[in-house]
C-alpha cells in the first residue's frame, strides 16, 4: 500500500478498512480517495471501498467525470510529464471529442 497526498493506492489484495487506519495513520490526517491499482476493480471491491468510508475512487478509464459517473469508478485525464506538460493536458481536454468517437472515453 503506498499513500499519497490523501490517495491511498493499494498494492496488494484490498482490505480497505485496514489500509485506511493505517494511511491515516502514517500521514496524519484522514485519507479520502483511492486509486485502484492498474484501475482494476468490479462491484464487490467497490463496494468494499464505499464501506471503509472512502468518498470516492480512481480508476485508469479514460474520461472526464460528469453527473452520471460511478463515485467509487472515477475516470481520469491522465498527465504525463514532458516539456511542455500544461499544453499537452489541454490538448488532451481539447481532442475529447475524437478520443470519444474512437471509443478510447465515455461520450
Amino acid at each position: 500500500m503506498a499513500a499519497i497526498a490523501g490517495m491511498i493506492i493499494f498494492s496488494q489484495q484490498p482490505k480497505p478498512l485496514q489500509a485506511t487506519m493505517v494511511a491515516d495513520s502514517e500521514l496524519g490526517h484522514e485519507v479520502n480517495y483511492v486509486a485502484y491499482p492498474t484501475g482494476t476493480y468490479n462491484l464487490p471491491i467497490a463496494q468494499m471501498i464505499k464501506e471503509a468510508g472512502y468518498k470516492a475512487a480512481f480508476t485508469i478509464k479514460y474520461g472526464n467525470v460528469d453527473k452520471a459517473s460511478n463515485i467509487f469508478a472515477l475516470e481520469r485525464v491522465p498527465i504525463f510529464h514532458t516539456e511542455e506538460t500544461n499544453k499537452d493536458f489541454i490538448e488532451r481536454i481539447r481532442y475529447q471529442p475524437i478520443f470519444e468517437s474512437f471509443g478510447w472515453m465515455k461520450n
